[in-house]
């Protein structure tokens, strides 16, 4: 009987939760508020945002007079999880213009207004800044969104807000008479290429072999392109620790190549990349057997410029690396259309 008044008690939780975030669009102000002063008791309620993922994001003072970042997101069991930010500059607030969600750091005297996205549990990180033509991926910059041909890929100050400094965020970004050259000069340095790496060959049909063992040609995991971003774990003379993919578990490939077919930080700005393209609808078939739906889930065909084609396996699949989450994949090679690899 107690056993089963607990699990009754953990549903109804849960299922309370999700009724107040269904509920919050029709009222955000006050379901904000009110889910602010529930889980901040001591602080001042200055704005807030309901995010179309069901997360919120809202602007707090201190005790201490300090502005922050409060981002939730609701955890089922487990309730709301919060994440707190470094202090913000006075004066910011939720809204830039028709965007909706920007974080608006006095953006009409010379700041910056910046979105935000949880990037996996417990962490957030900025993903555009100032408008919809720059933004950053877990481990890249670039112009226009995730297009392939306009990105950086290294390590950047913006990806964790518990530790970023608002102050580093780029002007607004369109120059004038700037050429396209001192465009991507000016972008690319934004990240730290020192740790990173790709494949590059001679020969454009040429690949690179990842191994989960090195120099075990039977431990092949799949051959890879020149452009993969590569994380560099641990380099030798001959055979070199790399990292495919952000994060920790899911959508993760760590494996060995040979370091005679990479090259290493500020030489990768010169290796070219391909995007790919879906003919319809699929499914990321996963590198590991858990299922990849905690953040790339589907691709659909008006998200193709948001992969790269970085490989392929003997399996007849291609593998593909989610650039707004750097979750990698696989996908059949029947799913493409023209114009890939």
């Amino acid at each position: 009987m107690k056993k089963n008044l607990m699990i009754f008690v953990l549903v109804l939780t849960i299922l309370i939760g999700m009724i107040c975030v269904t509920n919050a669009e029709s009222n955000q102000p006050e379901f904000l508020q009110n889910l602010f002063h529930e889980y901040f008791p001591d602080c001042t309620y200055e704005d807030g945002y309901l995010q179309y993922d069901e997360t919120v994001i809202i602007i707090g003072r201190k005790p201490d007079g300090i502005l922050v970042l409060l981002c939730g997101a609701y955890e089922g069991e487990d309730g709301w999880e919060w994440v707190e930010s470094t202090p913000l500059p006075e004066g910011t607030r939720i809204g830039d213009e028709n965007i909706t969600d920007a974080v608006n750091m006095n953006a009409w005297r010379g700041g910056a207004a910046v979105g935000v996205r949880r990037m996996e549990r417990g962490r957030w990180s900025i993903h555009y800044v100032n408008s919809y033509d720059f933004f950053v991926g877990p481990d890249w910059v670039g112009m226009y969104g995730a297009e392939t041909d306009a990105q950086f890929f290294g390590t950047h100050v913006w990806g964790d807000i518990t530790t970023i400094d608002w102050s580093t965020l780029p002007p607004e970004e369109y120059i004038d008479r700037e050429t396209q050259e001192e465009r991507s000069a000016r972008i690319s340095a934004y990240v730290d290429r020192t740790n990173w790496a790709t494949p590059a060959h001679s020969d454009p049909e040429a690949t690179t072999e990842l191994l989960s063992e090195k120099g075990n040609e039977d431990s092949l995991l799949g051959r890879f392109y020149d452009g993969t971003p590569l994380l560099v774990l641990e380099q030798g003379k001959t055979w070199t620790k790399v990292k495919i993919g952000h994060g920790e578990d899911i959508g993760v490939m760590i494996g060995w190549m040979r370091t005679q077919d990479l090259v290493f930080g500020d030489d990768t700005l010169h290796i070219e990349r391909e995007a790919i393209r879906i003919k319809s609808e699929q499914v990321l078939i996963p590198t590991v057997e858990t299922f990849i739906s905690s953040r790339a889930g589907q691709i659909t065909e008006e998200q193709f410029s948001s992969c790269l084609i970085i490989g392929g396996t003997d399996q007849g699949l291609v593998i593909a690396y989610y650039l707004p989450d750097g979750d990698v994949g696989m996908i059949p090679m029947s799913s493409l259309g023209i114009g890939n690899g």
